[in-house]
């Protein structure tokens, strides 16, 4: 679920009970549900964020091709990386939009070991996705939360990668303007 401008909502969800599940999007504007949802895609573990325009954005994990990302209208998938754990998503100051992910494997597809858990972000500038950089490495599964303040700055969370398994991990990322 994510609230957007004017009181706009959007719940996503995975229908089935296997990681192929339709993914699905009902909205609700002008204080109602919309009678009606629709699908967007097949996988498991979606996330949905509304923009600052009122348009929903959503991120989830498919089976075979990794991690997919739709803008409202069109989707595309993003990293060809196995997807572990329901994504976060969201926009900084200068309009780029962010993917956090958790996966087993190292990007490219090779597999890691088998007690280490990675930890990545992608960043969307509009016309291409950048190839997805380890935030963190954990022994511990995680699944990301990410959000951003009024003034774009992004804040992510996570189980924190220590030994004895910290409870939370957290960072924060500000744009500047370096022009």
């Amino acid at each position: 679920l994510s609230a957007g401008p004017d009181g706009a909502m959007a719940l996503i969800y995975s229908s089935g009970a296997g990681p192929d599940g339709d993914i699905t999007i009902r909205k609700f504007a002008n204080g109602d549900w919309e009678s009606s949802t629709e699908v967007i895609g097949r996988g498991a573990k979606p996330e949905v964020w509304i923009d600052g325009q009122g348009t929903p954005h959503a991120v989830w994990c498919e089976s075979k091709t990794g991690v997919r990302y739709w803008d409202g209208i069109t989707s595309q998938v993003i990293v060809d990386c196995a997807c572990a754990g329901r994504p976060g998503l969201s926009q900084d100051n200068d309009g780029r939009i962010h993917v956090v992910f958790a996966s087993d494997d190292l990007e490219k597809g090779a597999t890691g070991r088998e007690s280490t858990k990675f930890l990545y972000e992608t960043i969307y500038d509009g016309t291409e996705w950048a190839r997805p950089m380890i935030v963190s490495v954990s022994k511990y599964q995680t699944q990301p939360s990410l959000t951003s303040s009024d003034e774009g700055i992004l804040h992510l969370a996570w189980a924190g990668p220590g030994q004895e398994r910290e409870p939370l991990a957290f960072a924060s990322q500000r744009q500047y303007d370096c022009g």
